[in-house]
């Protein structure tokens, strides 16, 4: 049985056989010229969610916030802290690459 997965969803390139996902393959996403720096304001401590829905209408999308700063983010919920500089891509490159 093949399964599909939301546009939205980090594994949206994640092939299924039926018996096991494939492998999964990060997205690589380079710096881009629109890309901007933010610092984690504390509304936002561990909340990478609520940034997501109020930056691109979207909670399920808080994953691009680790994708993006693999570097300083190792766990996406317990390293977003307020406080913390995070490179945010805008909401339409973004929307351009899912």
């Amino acid at each position: 049985m093949m399964t599909t997965f939301d546009k939205r969803s980090i594994y949206r390139k994640t092939s299924n056989d039926g018996f096991f996902l494939g492998y999964y393959e990060p997205l690589y996403l380079p710096q881009h010229s629109t890309d901007y720096y933010m610092v984690i304001p504390t509304e936002y401590d561990l909340k990478p969610g609520m940034l997501a829905y109020n930056l691109y209408g979207d909670a399920q999308l808080l994953w691009i916030f680790s994708i993006y700063n693999r570097e300083t983010i190792i766990d996406p919920l317990f390293d977003f802290r307020a406080g913390k500089i995070i490179r945010v891509p805008t909401k339409e490159r973004l929307l351009s690459l899912i």
